[in-house]
């Protein structure tokens, strides 16, 4: 990697985050809907600073040549976890079956519409896909430039709760994310499981908890409501943690089906295939 490489993705960083606060500072969303597509500022503005530079032919493959059938047991199999504790912790009666405003038009339509807000975030999400290609094959970043380069492109959504000093829960999701993020197209690279996989490691626990960002439940869910309370109601004790801590469960899944991997073909966590 040469110095003159990396001045384009820290302009785009830059970019986005300056358009990122200054739309906070007038009080507007960082993302847009066009024909009910949803576009976050940090998803689609990296892509378009790369995309005269990717190879067609490189793109043509990752939709044709996705193998299905070789790693789909994991990531699957990465959400018993987190629904094994939420189970665990209706049982001992910490968390309990809530009663949210929305209940059917919000709550249960969101079930039945699931393709639909899939459809809805993909294009924004393929974006990012080839965006994060670009930086591992293009010009040759590390695993942990990528996963800098993935937390400071989304760091203006998080800098009001740093600078209020409230909600720092939520600012730890952000890391964990992009960790995952990165495992998952190092270890799993298929272009549909990494849309499927990121769309649901959000939509699963907001559907689940509430949230109460308009960017999330207008990107994931229906356009015209502003928070959700989610269908289960948490005990005062874990208010806050219900999400970070799913997060946290189906890291740990995938450190273990990673381990697992790595005892057969041998190599680092983050190596890449």
């Amino acid at each position: 990697m040469k110095s003159k490489e990396i001045i384009p993705v820290v302009i785009t960083v830059f970019i986005v985050n300056a358009a990122g606060i200054l739309l906070k500072i007038f009080e507007l969303p960082a993302f847009f809907t066009l024909l009910g597509f949803r576009f976050h500022l940090s998803l689609v503005i990296p892509f378009l600073f790369i995309s005269g530079r990717l190879d067609l032919e490189m793109i043509r493959k990752e939709f044709v040549s996705a193998d299905y059938r070789k790693n789909y047991p994991y990531p699957v199999s990465l959400i018993l976890l987190p629904f094994l504790i939420t189970l665990v912790l209706y049982l001992v009666n910490y968390v309990d079956i809530g009663d949210p405003e929305y209940f059917y038009e919000f709550g249960l339509s969101s079930l039945f519409d699931l393709p639909i807000y899939l459809v809805w975030n993909a294009p924004q999400l393929i974006l990012f896909y080839f965006f994060i290609l670009y930086l591992k094959e293009k010009i040759k970043l590390n695993n942990y430039m990528v996963f800098l380069v993935f937390v400071f492109l989304f760091l203006f959504e998080f800098m009001s709760s740093v600078i209020n000093e409230t909600d720092y829960l939520s600012i730890i999701c952000l890391p964990i994310i992009a960790l995952i993020n990165l495992v998952i197209i190092n270890k799993f690279r298929n272009i549909y499981w990494f849309v499927c996989f990121n769309f649901l490691l959000l939509w699963i626990p907001l559907l689940l908890f509430g949230s109460a960002s308009e960017t999330l439940v207008k990107s994931l869910f229906a356009s015209t409501y502003n928070t959700w309370e989610g269908f289960l109601e948490v005990n005062k004790v874990l208010t806050g943690y219900m999400v970070p801590g799913f997060l946290i469960s189906v890291s740990i899944m995938l450190l273990i089906f990673l381990i697992l991997r790595k005892g057969k073909k041998g190599g680092t966590l983050l190596q890449e295939q």
